[in-house]
C-alpha cells in the first residue's frame, strides 16, 4: 500500500466517522419508516430530531471518539486515564443527556473514585443497577485501531477491553468491540472489503487470547431488515453494520444505510462511516456531508499523524 493510499484510508476512517454520526444523529429513536417520510433517503446533511441538532453537529458518540484518539497521540500510546479524562473532559460540553455508564462512571470519579478503579466499579454493578448503559464504547474503541496494528491481536483487544469496561462492561460489548476494531485496523492496512477480511478478523479476535469467540451475526448470510430499527445491544449493532458493510460497500451507502434504520442511529452510523471510510478512502465521503461537520479539520491533522506512525 502507498503512502497516499494509507493516509486517504486513515484519513477517510475517521473523518468518516464524525460525518456519519453527524448524519445519524438526528435519526436516534426514530423508526425507518418515520426517518423516510421526514428526511426522504438522507441525500443531505440534517439537523433536528430528539437531539435538537444543527446540521453537521456530531453527538457525544463521535466527540468521544475523538477526544479518544488525541488521548492516544498526547500519551504516546493507550493509557486509561489519560482516555477517560479526555473523554470526560468533552462530556462536560455536552449540553444533553448522557448515556447511562458513563453517567455511572462521571458520578464515581465526582465521589473520590480512582480512574483505576472504574472498571472494577463497574463490574461490581448488579445486573440492571445501570439500565442501558449505551453504545458509546463500540464507537471509543475505534480509535485502538488507528494506533495498534491487526497482528498480533493481543494488545488491540487487552487494549479495547479496557476502553469498554469503564462504562459498560461485559462479554458482548467486548467481543462487538474487538471485532469492528480488528475489522478496521485490517482495512486501515490495505485489506480489501471482502469476505476473508471479515474472516481474519473473527480469528485474529480468537488468536488474542482472551477467551473471545465471534458472536456477531454472520454478515454473509443475514441482512439487517428495512423496517426494523437497529438493535442497541452491542451485538445487534455491530452485526447490522457490518452486514450493511458487505452488503452496500460504497461510503455514502453504507453510512445512509446505518443512518436510515434508526434506533441507536448516531452511534452505528459513526462505527459505519469508520470502516466504509477505511475502505474506499477519504475521496468516497461527499463533500456536501463534511463541510458542516466543523471537526474534519482537526480530524483530518489527527488522522495524518496517526497514519504517519506507520510509515
Amino acid at each position: 500500500m502507498s503512502e497516499e493510499e494509507r493516509k486517504s484510508r486513515f484519513v477517510g476512517s475517521l473523518v468518516g466517522a464524525l460525518v456519519g454520526n453527524a448524519l445519524g444523529g438526528p435519526c436516534v429513536w426514530m423508526s425507518p419508516s418515520q426517518i423516510r417520510i421526514k428526511y426522504a433517503g438522507l441525500e443531505e446533511m440534517i439537523g433536528g430530531g430528539q437531539l435538537g441538532l444543527r446540521p453537521g453537529e456530531i453527538t457525544d458518540k463521535g466527540g468521544l471518539l475523538l477526544a479518544a484518539v488525541e488521548a492516544l497521540l498526547s500519551k504516546g500510546g493507550y493509557d486509561l486515564r489519560a482516555s477517560v479524562e479526555a473523554q470526560l473532559s468533552w462530556l462536560s460540553t455536552w449540553d444533553r443527556e448522557v448515556e447511562a455508564g458513563l453517567g455511572e462512571a462521571r458520578a464515581f470519579l465526582e465521589g473520590g473514585g480512582e480512574v483505576e478503579d472504574l472498571p472494577a466499579h463497574m463490574e461490581s454493578r448488579p445486573l440492571g443497577a445501570v439500565p442501558d448503559p449505551g453504545t458509546s464504547p463500540l464507537c471509543r474503541a475505534l480509535a485502538l485501531a488507528f494506533w495498534f496494528p491487526p497482528d498480533p491481536p493481543g494488545p488491540l483487544v487487552e487494549a479495547v477491553v479496557r476502553e469498554c469496561s469503564w462504562s459498560r462492561p461485559g462479554e458482548e460489548t467486548y467481543v462487538a468491540s474487538s471485532v469492528s476494531a480488528l475489522l478496521l485496523a485490517l482495512l486501515l492496512e490495505g485489506a480489501p472489503l471482502e469476505e476473508k477480511t471479515y474472516r481474519r478478523a473473527e480469528d485474529l479476535l480468537v488468536e488474542a487470547d482472551q477467551g473471545f469467540y465471534p458472536m456477531l451475526t454472520d454478515p454473509f448470510s443475514w441482512a439487517p431488515h428495512p423496517d426494523k430499527p437497529t438493535p442497541r445491544d452491542p451485538l445487534g449493532l455491530a452485526s447490522t453494520v457490518v452486514s450493511l458493510l458487505f452488503r452496500k460497500k460504497e461510503y455514502s451507502e453504507v453510512v445512509r444505510g446505518a443512518a436510515g434504520l434508526g434506533g441507536p442511529a448516531d452511534a452505528a452510523a459513526c462505527l459505519a462511516g469508520a470502516l466504509a471510510g477505511a475502505a474506499g478512502g477519504a475521496g468516497e465521503i461527499p463533500e456536501k456531508w463534511w463541510r458542516p461537520v466543523r471537526e474534519v479539520p482537526k480530524a483530518r491533522h489527527l488522522a495524518l499523524k496517526l497514519a504517519g506512525r506507520r510509515e
